[in-house]
């Protein structure tokens, strides 16, 4: 079966009734259109997510993700999620349909989310640049997220900016389960291998996935609380100030250099370079680090 391109999607989502099996999805209407008329998605390396909302009164608004490829084992890591008994509040709900959209060359797999506003961190982190109460305030709410992956026994996979979501009240919603690790997932291998400015040069698909991007991110909410003129510096579009150049030879990194000058930086700076450098199960959970102020 040939699987679907982002224009055959187009073209069937601008008649949802004729399209989704789902019978909300069914009745609702595209919330947003580009050039042409066209659907509008949100896109991604391994899939699109369009926004819906209720026919009607719209109160009620949906993310339908859409996947760019197949993959052998989606419907088995999905179906082994939904039934997880603890789900933690910073993923939002979600209904994996094996079959949800129809169209002439078959019927294909989507999720279907409630839409949650917000932005990806990093274009919330270039808003706040200059607001180090709020940067410092979201990294103590990153810790509190990590912490709560921890105890459901639940690891991301691929903690980036892009899939970190800050909504309008300032909490944060993970996106994108693909590269998820749970304990029923074990014998599965990962959807995705993680954005590569974010994981361990020698990432492993366990219970410590997370450690090493949770506290990439952590170092750079921190970093940029008391240096913001790092971003001007590091960024580059696709990152929080570190790429993967800088885990494979931290000794020679220049964002590693530059972080370093800043002296309250030092001891979680020396932390995260030591980690590059550890086998990956070897990284600290957060909570060491997330007492460290500046």
């Amino acid at each position: 079966m040939t699987w679907p391109t982002q224009l055959d999607y187009q073209e069937a989502l601008a008649f949802p009734a004729h399209c989704f099996t789902d019978r909300e999805l069914g009745s609702a209407k595209l919330a947003s259109l580009g050039h042409f008329g066209l659907p509008q998605p949100i896109t991604g390396n391994f899939a699109n997510v369009y926004r819906f909302k209720s026919d009607g009164s719209g109160t009620l608004e949906w993310a339908v993700r859409l996947f760019l490829r197949d993959e052998p084992h989606r419907t088995a890591r999905y179906a082994l999620l939904a039934a997880l008994p603890r789900w933690p509040g910073c993923l939002l709900p979600f209904e994996y349909q094996p079959e949800g959209l129809v169209l002439a060359t078959g019927s294909f797999p989507l999720m279907k989310l409630p839409w949650q506003d917000g932005e990806p961190l990093n274009a919330w982190v270039e808003k706040h640049l200059n607001d180090r109460a709020a940067l410092e305030a979201l990294a103590e709410r990153w810790g509190v997220l990590i912490r709560e992956l921890e105890v459901a026994q639940l690891a991301h996979g691929d903690l980036q900016h892009g899939n970190i979501l800050v909504t309008p009240e300032n909490e944060l919603r993970l996106l994108d389960y693909d590269a998820l690790w749970a304990p029923v997932l074990e014998k599965l291998p990962p959807g995705e291998l993680g954005h590569p400015s974010y994981q361990h040069p020698q990432r492993r698909y366990d219970r410590t996935l997370d450690r090493f991007p949770a506290l990439v991110i952590y170092t750079a909410l921190r970093a940029l609380a008391v240096a913001p003129e790092l971003w001007y510096r590091l960024d580059n579009g696709d990152n929080l100030l570190f790429r993967r150049e800088d885990f494979a030879a931290p000794a020679n990194s220049r964002a590693f250099a530059l972080l370093r000058e800043v002296r309250v930086l030092r001891p979680l700076v020396t932390a995260l370079q030591e980690a590059c450098t550890d086998p990956p199960e070897r990284v600290p959970a957060l909570t060491r680090y997330t007492t460290y102020t500046t």
